[in-house]
């Protein structure tokens, strides 16, 4: 049983490191429903891979969905989720108008800005 568990977890691991980079090359062809369909899957198998959290954000802010953007943070947030060192989010909301004044992706050396 014990090796069973281990070859299920190589498996796993192996499909959400899959899902995680369908969902980057679909970003980059710039297909953001594609991109964030596939790493919501990537997500509903591994809830705890950070990078899943973080490529569905930069997916979700380049298609406009910026308040569901922060909701995918405020979710890392709540499950104690840790994005990687060389990942940043930086929201500013008016939340008297429930609007997104500003949006601030980066990962380490590039930077993306959104008013």
């Amino acid at each position: 049983r014990k090796g069973l568990d281990i070859l299920l977890n190589v498996c796993k691991d192996a499909f959400v490191k899959a899902y995680n980079n369908l969902g980057i090359a679909f970003y980059k062809k710039e297909q953001y429903q594609k991109s964030i369909s596939i790493l919501e899957k990537g997500i509903n198998i591994d809830k705890n891979f950070s990078n899943l959290y973080f490529n569905l954000a930069k997916s979700l802010k380049s298609s406009n969905q910026y308040i569901k953007a922060i909701d995918i943070i405020k979710k890392c947030e709540n499950y104690t989720i840790v994005l990687p060192k060389k990942e940043s989010f930086a929201f500013h909301v008016d939340l008297t108008s429930h609007r997104v004044v500003r949006i601030m992706i980066a990962s380490s050396n590039t930077q993306q800005n959104t008013s």
